[in-house]
């Protein structure tokens, strides 16, 4: 009787070593369900222990307006969101989450941010699905335990899966738009049509994978297929139309914002420009595309594309694309690298290696994702931050008002962890503190931030003249403490003399 396709069974017989490189090689792929536990598995330290954002908008246009919108929280109010530039879409989503768990019990920003990242590594598991039954079922390739295992392993996978923010969450929907789209017939198509549009409401950015994928299925004759690309992706972009609707008022209003500001008007490029080549070096540690690899690389790679020519061009036009643009990020590119990556691994892993070059090169492109899995799963990213910020949120004196010396809004750390209904942040120059306590009377205790470094005695000294005592309260210097920025200085103002008033609502302006 002929063995299912789906058996994961290992031989019986060796040691674990040689059991697992058969696995490998064996033309017998892994089963769904255990494929998607292991992948599961293995975004859990990711979930418990990666902490903090690695990029604002990560916490401030994600995280803090989902806390405002389930509880009424404070937040700050970016620019983007003021321009109608941003989808509302993904933080209601996720004000969705953070309500359930609050009904669950879960309210500290720790414990709801680590059952949050939970939430994301189990949606995150859909281009894991898409992406076996792509290997597997549809387009079968040989060997194909070793791609299914570096994809679900890799460290910028498992980030993206488990990060709540919309960038993160827009490869998930990406990628397994991609892979669904090679499913046969009109549903499978119509599903990745739906991923995609949820990607482009996510980040605008990635509707360019529709295009791609649309003429492609044209161009290969799958009528069907992409007709129901368009009529998935056409449902989910109406949605995004409408949720634009009730929050801004305009149907669609964001994207065309987004668009006419960073493009046109070139407000992008205000916040960094890099040169066309700035992603080259990423595709190249990604692959190890050096000398001795070269050859290795670009075989695998053709290889690769020729079984899979339409994740191939989503990277190409993606790549090419942002590559134009003068604003770039890695976190970007994400979609590219990981396309790259798996059209990599196909070719990569169609034989057994035969030379010692070989399986260097592998060892090295798998030890990479580890690596970044390991570290990825265990970062702590702007720690100094998240832990004034908590360390103030326990303080029963700190009320509604917060001053940042030396910084701006996005220095607070974020408004989830300090966790107050309404709160003003006053940022200012440390020199500029004599002048706001000196119109300042009140009897409200008042926490001064300082960012990067202690305030100076001059400064100190120029504040109690004003009547008011600066005592420092909690020094943050996170470990390994690289980045001076990351540091924080929390002091208690107290007044000691002067007439109760009204506290400031505005920053006081630099003195002349």
């Amino acid at each position: 009787m002929e063995e299912s396709a789906d058996t994961d069974q290992l031989p019986a017989q060796g040691t674990l070593r040689t059991r697992f490189q058969d696995f490998l090689e064996s033309e017998r792929p892994a089963s769904l369900r255990s494929f998607l536990l292991l992948a599961f598995l293995i975004r859990l330290p990711a979930v418990l222990f990666s902490r903090g954002y690695e990029f604002m908008d990560h916490q401030f246009q994600s995280v803090d307006p989902a806390y405002h919108l389930a509880f009424g929280g404070s937040w700050w109010k970016t620019w983007e969101f003021d321009e109608r530039m941003r989808s509302w879409l993904y933080p209601e989503m996720l004000a969705g989450v953070f309500k359930v768990l609050s009904m669950l019990g879960v309210t500290h920003p720790s414990s709801l941010l680590t059952m949050t990242r939970l939430v994301h590594a189990l949606l995150s598991l859909l281009p894991m699905w898409a992406l076996w039954m792509l290997v597997v079922r549809w387009k079968k390739i040989p060997r194909p335990n070793p791609v299914l295992l570096l994809m679900a392993s890799s460290g910028l996978m498992i980030f993206s899966g488990v990060q709540p923010n919309g960038t993160a969450v827009a490869v998930t929907f990406s990628l397994t738009a991609i892979f669904l789209f090679h499913g046969p017939g009109f549903w499978w198509p119509f599903g990745a049509g739906l991923a995609l549009g949820l990607a482009f409401a996510c980040r605008f950015q990635d509707a360019f994978f529709g295009p791609v994928l649309f003429i492609g299925g044209l161009w290969l004759k799958r009528w069907r297929e992409s007709a129901g690309l368009a009529m998935g992706a056409a449902v989910t972009v109406t949605l995004q139309g409408i949720v634009d609707y009730y929050t801004y008022g305009v149907f669609l209003v964001s994207p065309f914002r987004y668009v006419e500001l960073n493009v046109f008007q070139g407000a992008a490029a205000k916040f960094g420009q890099k040169p066309v080549w700035y992603y080259l070096p990423l595709l190249v540690v990604l692959t190890f595309f050096i000398p001795p690899f070269i050859r290795l690389v670009r075989d695998a790679v053709r290889a690769g594309a020729k079984e899979f020519p339409l994740p191939f061009f989503c990277a190409v036009l993606y790549l090419l694309l942002h590559s134009l643009v003068a604003r770039k990020a890695a976190r970007f590119i994400f979609p590219v690298l990981l396309l790259l990556l798996f059209v990599l691994a196909v070719g990569m892993f169609r034989e057994g290696a035969s030379s010692a070059v070989q399986r260097i090169h592998r060892r090295l492109v798998v030890g990479l994702q580890i690596l970044f899995a390991v570290f990825l799963s265990f970062a702590y990213f702007h720690q100094g931050p998240i832990e004034a910020a908590l360390w103030l949120r326990e303080q029963s004196d700190f009320k509604d008002h917060l001053v940042v010396a030396n910084g701006g809004f996005e220095d607070v750390g974020g408004h989830l962890y300090l966790g107050r209904k309404t709160l003003e942040v006053h940022p200012m120059q440390s020199e500029q503190l004599p002048q706001f306590f000196k119109k300042l009377n009140t009897t409200d205790t008042v926490y001064v931030m300082s960012v990067v470094e202690p305030l100076s005695e001059v400064v100190r000294r120029a504040v109690e003249t004003e009547g008011w005592g600066l005592d420092l309260q909690k020094s943050i210097q996170p470990w390994p403490n690289l980045k001076k920025k990351r540091r924080r200085y929390i002091y208690r103002a107290i007044l000691k003399s002067g007439q109760p008033a009204t506290i400031l609502t505005t920053p006081i302006p630099d003195s002349p």
